[in-house]
């Protein structure tokens, strides 16, 4: 053998090398799941039960801060611009101008948001909303710029707001913000509705879609769960989920698709589960007026073949108003009083 060939052996070694280690690479990378978090509005206290305090919201950072937690955006986690270790993603939707002051406590500790605007709300001077030069300053700030929709209306419900999302809303904000940041590509959806068409439609002009559905984010899925933060629900809980994304291993998979319309949801286990500890954990407000909430699932869940099938129709019936036809959830269990979530998170229509 000459010397050349032996040359371009190795180098044909060190490339399937080279090869091996990025596939095993982005296998482990898959396996780091990242909290992801979603606002609304902000207020000087939270006894009105309105938006989130931004005493809390301080707070809150603050713990984050000294903890050694990061902020990111989902590009930095697909290209690896920062590994997946002690990341949260911030998010903010509607839009709403108690924003502004949201934005500058993050800068305050050096964590970065994504703002999720409505287009038809962006005016040059708004008492509710933020104005074009109030987005522009957040993206100058190193903020991302997302969009909300058009005029908030439920896509799955709103032909106009199923089109205009599209390629009309992405080019209004693009207009607002120039070329100060990166390519719009994360849309949030509003109310968190989606379905299969609503999603493959939108999977041609964004590369992110943000639900409501609860749970860690793979950090592959074009569907970002997020968890709706409230002034109601105890910030331990918050703690509690960012924290317990570095043990997160999904239990079972979803074998029902996702955002689809039927009265039963099925699971592939990967893992025994007990029963009598599992629960439905959701964002939706139940009947006693309690969101973020978990119900045990009872006799609605039963498990065969490796197989776990939920009657979801009958646990809205049992759990939820009447005429709630759509749930945002994870599967989730118990223990030492903390919710430890089973499965990632997803959303579901029951027959009317």
């Amino acid at each position: 053998m000459t010397m050349r060939s032996r040359i371009a052996v190795v180098r044909s070694g060190m490339g399937l090398l080279l090869i091996a280690f990025l596939y095993l690479n982005s296998l482990s990378q898959s396996k780091a799941y990242i909290p992801v978090l979603c606002y609304h509005g902000f207020t000087d206290d939270n006894k009105s039960g309105r938006g989130e305090s931004y005493e809390r919201f301080d707070a809150f950072l603050n713990y984050l801060s000294n903890k050694g937690y990061e902020s990111c955006f989902p590009d930095d986690i697909v290209t690896g611009t920062k590994a997946a270790k002690k990341k949260v993603i911030f998010t903010f939707d509607d839009g709403g101008k108690s924003q502004v002051r949201a934005a500058e406590l993050l800068d305050k500790y050096g964590f970065k948001g994504i703002f999720f605007v409505i287009p038809d709300r962006i005016a040059e001077a708004h008492d509710r909303f933020l104005t074009k030069g109030e987005i522009q300053q957040l993206a100058d700030q190193g903020h991302l710029i997302g969009v909300h929709g058009y005029q908030h209306k439920s896509l799955v419900d709103s032909v106009e707001e199923f089109e205009r999302s599209q390629e009309y809303s992405k080019s209004v904000l693009k207009i607002v913000v120039g070329e100060k940041q990166r390519a719009m590509s994360d849309f949030a959806f509003p109310f968190g509705y989606y379905d299969d068409r609503v999603v493959e439609h939108l999977d041609d002009n964004y590369r992110y879609l943000h639900t409501v559905n609860p749970g860690y984010w793979d950090g592959t899925s074009i569907l970002i769960p997020r968890i709706l933060i409230d002034s109601h629900t105890e910030i331990s809980f918050f703690i509690d989920y960012i924290e317990g994304a570095t043990a997160f291993e999904p239990m079972a998979s979803l074998i029902t698709q996702d955002g689809t319309t039927s009265d039963v949801v099925q699971f592939r286990l990967h893992n025994k589960i007990n029963p009598a500890k599992m629960a439905l954990f959701s964002v939706s407000r139940d009947t006693s007026g309690k969101t973020n909430i978990s119900h045990p699932l009872g006799d609605n869940l039963m498990i065969r073949d490796g197989v776990l099938r939920i009657d979801m129709k009958n646990h809205l019936r049992r759990h939820y108003s009447p005429d709630r036809r759509v749930i945002s959830y994870a599967l989730v269990s118990k223990e030492d009083a903390k919710i430890r979530f089973l499965t990632l998170g997803h959303l579901h229509w029951v027959t009317e």
